[in-house]
């Protein structure tokens, strides 16, 4: 009736338009979630973040939280102490310089929060 061309060309339709269908997107099983097509990580506590992202967060967050905390580039935290004797001119001098410092710092938390966004995101750094 039909040729065997006839019928290679028809299963290689099917198998064109069968293979279409299927999803080739890979599920994660739990305890691992997926960041991305074909990349599962760790997800011990089900929050759908990444135990290993979630571990750099809560160490900035709790660096930035504790009253003894340093920054990163290992700049101590800024006192907002003004010193009670000399000049009028060396106070001014003082608080420009505490002010130049909270700067600093302030440029410093725009950075970490960048990170922690990016980590948020499942992005690398």
């Amino acid at each position: 009736m039909f040729s065997p061309r006839f019928y290679a060309i028809l299963l290689v339709f099917l198998v064109v338009f069968i293979l279409g269908c299927v999803s080739s997107k890979m599920e994660c099983e739990r305890p691992f979630v997926g960041i991305e097509e074909g990349v599962c990580c760790l997800d011990s506590n089900s929050n759908n973040i990444c135990d290993n992202k979630e571990s750099v967060k809560t160490t900035i967050e709790s660096q930035l939280t504790r009253p003894e905390a340093t920054l990163p580039a290992g700049k101590p935290a800024a006192t907002t102490t003004l010193p009670s004797g000399g000049s009028a001119s060396q106070q001014a001098a003082d608080i420009s310089r505490q002010i130049a410092e909270l700067n600093e710092i302030a440029v410093d938390l725009d950075a970490i929060g960048s990170s922690v966004s990016q980590l948020e995101e499942g992005e690398e750094l």
